[in-house]
């Protein structure tokens, strides 16, 4: 009887857990809980210190549907990113940063033209000649 030894090599799960802590991600209920996959993903400021910024959709909300607070929830970055690890680099990036992909195997691409909610400018006179414009 010849016995054949096999060095079957166990899927290695990673946990994540060595990410920087960056704060909370609010992310659709529709990613968390029914298994789709972020297709759009934004950081605007922080609305308390223990908010990261980011804002997690499948791209398939409805407006009625983002409205609902209960449609959404804040999580750990690693516990999204063990159901996508594809945004790890993307969750580095700083406020104002806006992606989207076509779909769940496609590369994220940067968006350019996605309006903030508190993205307005603001401006100061500081002689008469000079005016100051920033963005709030």
């Amino acid at each position: 009887m010849i016995m054949r030894l096999f060095n079957w090599k166990k899927k290695k799960t990673k946990d994540f857990t060595d990410f920087p802590p960056i704060g909370g991600l609010m992310v659709s209920k529709l990613i968390t809980e029914q298994g789709y996959k972020p297709l759009f993903m934004y950081r605007e400021k922080r609305v308390m210190p223990e908010d990261s910024g980011w804002r997690i959709f499948s791209g398939y909300e409805t407006p009625e549907f983002t409205d609902d607070p209960n449609n959404t929830g804040i999580y750990n970055p690693s516990t999204i990113l063990k159901l996508d690890d594809s945004i790890y680099d993307l969750l580095l990036k700083g406020v104002g940063s806006v992606y989207e992909r076509k779909d769940a195997k496609s590369d994220w691409y940067q968006v350019q033209d996605f309006e903030m909610q508190d993205d307005y400018m603001v401006e100061q006179d500081i002689t008469e000649r000079w005016r100051l414009t920033i963005n709030n």
